[in-house]
C-alpha cells in the first residue's frame, strides 16, 4: 500500500539510528469526522500504522493536536478516559 511505503519512509527519515525502535503513533483524521469515525475507518487508520511498523497505535478524534503542549501519554489517558 502506497500510505504506508510514505510513512515508513517519514518515521525512518526522522529516525535515521542504525537500530530503530517501532514507534508509538497518533493516528488523527482531520477531515470530514463530524459524526466521528466508523469501525471500518478506524481499522483502516489502524492497519496502516500497523502495517508502516508502528508497536502501539491510538486513534484521535476530536480538535488539532497540539504536539508542543501534549504528550502520547497524556493524550492516551485522554482517550482512555472516554
Amino acid at each position: 500500500m502506497l500510505a504506508e511505503k510514505i510513512l515508513q519512509h517519514g518515521i525512518f527519515t526522522l529516525n535515521s539510528s542504525k537500530l530503530r525502535a517501532a514507534p508509538r503513533v497518533i493516528m488523527h483524521q482531520l477531515e470530514k469526522t463530524d459524526g466521528g469515525l466508523s469501525d471500518i475507518e478506524e481499522r483502516v487508520l489502524r492497519e496502516l500504522a500497523s502495517g508502516m511498523g508502528a508497536r502501539e497505535v491510538l486513534i484521535h478524534t476530536g480538535s488539532k493536536i497540539n504536539v508542543r503542549a501534549q504528550s502520547y501519554d497524556g493524550i492516551k489517558a485522554k482517550i482512555k478516559a472516554t
